[in-house]
């Protein structure tokens, strides 16, 4: 009885499955549910959805991103409503902590990203000046240095904006998506200086050079400063777990001692 009861519970489940799939394919439900988000997501208040964006997806590339953060509403508003009915508030600070987590995790890995960047930007600068000093325009030589720089993060980022140029999108609105999308001064400035010396058509081989040499000098100080703060920021892992290890291990055999020869 029991050979026959195993497969015919699991033939029964692969056919509930499959009449529930049809069932979401009639009734449309993704498309409906994806209509319900992105009206929600375009009531909110633009500097909310801005700020909410940079959040859950800093570098702009998910186009459906909206479905992400409305998806996050309703489920902790859910949460909130069954910890308020059940009186279990531990249930809604558990659920809250998974999309702090993706935030978390969203942050730390654009940070890496704008570290990239930063760290890339001088060397791009100096093959960028010199493909311009060999008497290559703006546009190809930004094309070309990204195809030489192949693997990088910035190279990757001046791919995407040639691949934007030749969709037929200005050069200066291209090159302020990207600032927009990393929000660094040292990019910002850099893209201002190209799109600046494109409109006027000067030479930027000695601009380039001294930005190039400017922005080194820049990161070298903001390294040095790091350098300087690191004591300062190993005092407090000092004085709560390798002192009292240390005193610990310097006074035991001393206070054993004391108190043996005490008694």
């Amino acid at each position: 009885m029991l050979l026959l009861l195993f497969p015919m519970t699991f033939i029964c489940m692969v056919l509930m499955f499959y009449l529930l799939w049809r069932l979401w394919r009639w009734v449309r439900l993704p498309e409906r549910l994806d209509q319900c988000s992105q009206y929600l997501w375009q009531r909110l208040p633009a500097r909310l959805s801005r700020r909410l964006q940079q959040w859950f997806d800093s570098e702009q590339k998910n186009p459906y991103i909206h479905r992400v953060i409305i998806g996050w509403s309703a489920l902790l508003m859910l949460m909130a409503v069954l910890s308020a009915h059940y009186g279990e508030p531990l249930l809604l600070m558990a659920v809250s902590l998974l999309p702090l987590l993706q935030i978390s995790k969203n942050q730390n890995r654009f940070k890496v990203k704008q570290r990239a960047v930063v760290k890339e930007l001088p060397d791009f600068c100096d093959m960028l000046a010199m493909m311009i000093a060999a008497g290559i325009p703006l546009i190809p030589a930004m094309a070309r240095v990204a195809s030489a720089c192949e693997g990088g993060r910035l190279a990757a980022e001046i791919a995407r904006v040639n691949q934007q140029l030749r969709q037929g999108v200005p050069f200066a609105e291209a090159l302020h998506r990207l600032a927009g999308r990393y929000r660094l001064p040292l990019l910002n400035e850099w893209t201002g200086l190209l799109i600046q010396g494109h409109q006027q058509g000067s030479s930027l081989v000695t601009t380039l050079r001294f930005h190039s040499l400017q922005m080194r000098q820049q990161l070298l100080n903001e390294a040095e400063k790091r350098a300087q703060e690191a004591p300062v920021k190993l005092l407090f892992p000092l004085m709560t777990c390798f002192f009292p290890v240390n005193f610990l291990v310097i006074l035991g055999p001393i206070v054993l001692q004391l108190s043996e020869g005490g008694l």
